[in-house]
C-alpha cells in the first residue's frame, strides 16, 4: 500500500506538507499541491479515511433523513445533495423513516453516535421540541419543511400559503364555488400548514369549501 511517505519522497516535499494537502489543512501553494496531487495519482495513492478522519476529526459523511425513499420527489432531491456532497469528497448516509416518529428518533441516534459532520431531515414528523433536543448534539443539521428551533439548525421551508391561496384563485378565476381540500399526514408540519392556508384562502374569498382529512 503506498503510503504519505511514499508520496513526499516521490514529489520531494515532506510529510507534513502532503498531509495538509490530503486534510485540506494549513497553508499549500497552489503549486505544491499541484505537485502532491501529481504525485499522488502517479503512485495511485489513495488516502487512509480512518486515519484522515482522526486528523481531521471530519468522518466525511453526511446523514440525510426521507420519510419516503421510494418518492419521485425524494430520488431527485436525493440524486442533486449526492452530486453535491460527491464533488466535496463527502459521502452521503440514507435513511429511511418509513414515516415512523420511533425510527426517526432512532436513526438520529445512530447518526449521533457515528459523529457523521451533517445532518438533511426532509418532512419531519417529530414535534418541534422533540426534535430540537434530539438535533442539539449533532455537529451540524439542516431541516426542510420541519417546525425546530432555528438556534439549533437550518430551516428550509417552502412558501406553501402563498402557493395554496394561489391555487385557489385559480379554481375561483375559472368559475368554481364549492372547493374541497384533501389532506395527507397531519403529523408533518407541510400538511398542517397547507390546510390551514386552505382555510385562510376560502374564508378570505368568501369561497364555500370542505375538508377531507386523509
Amino acid at each position: 500500500r503506498v503510503t504519505i511517505a511514499d508520496v513526499a519522497k516521490h514529489a520531494q516535499v515532506s510529510m507534513m506538507t502532503v498531509s495538509r494537502v490530503v486534510n485540506s489543512r494549513g497553508q499549500v501553494s497552489d503549486a505544491m499541491k499541484r505537485r502532491v496531487l501529481n504525485a499522488m495519482d502517479e503512485l495511485g495513492y489513495k488516502p487512509n479515511r480512518i486515519a484522515r478522519s482522526l486528523v481531521s476529526n471530519r468522518t466525511y459523511k453526511i446523514g440525510v433523513i426521507v420519510p419516503d425513499m421510494s418518492s419521485m420527489f425524494f430520488a431527485s432531491i436525493l440524486a442533486s445533495i449526492e452530486h453535491i456532497l460527491w464533488k466535496q469528497d463527502y459521502y452521503m448516509v440514507l435513511s429511511n423513516t418509513g414515516k415512523s416518529e420511533r425510527r426517526e428518533q432512532d436513526i438520529l441516534d445512530v447518526f449521533e453516535q457515528d459523529q457523521v459532520d451533517g445532518v438533511i431531515i426532509f418532512g419531519a414528523h417529530l414535534d418541534r421540541e422533540h426534535l430540537t433536543n434530539l438535533l442539539k448534539n449533532q455537529r451540524a443539521a439542516v431541516v426542510f419543511n420541519a417546525e425546530v428551533d432555528p438556534r439549533v439548525a437550518g430551516q428550509i421551508l417552502l412558501n406553501q400559503s402563498d402557493a395554496i391561496e394561489m391555487a385557489v384563485k385559480h379554481l375561483v378565476s375559472v368559475g368554481r364555488t364549492h372547493l374541497g381540500y384533501i389532506g395527507l399526514d397531519r403529523r408533518t408540519y407541510a400538511m398542517r400548514d397547507r390546510r390551514q392556508a386552505f382555510e385562510n384562502a376560502i374564508t378570505r374569498l368568501s369561497i364555500d369549501g370542505w375538508i377531507l382529512n386523509y
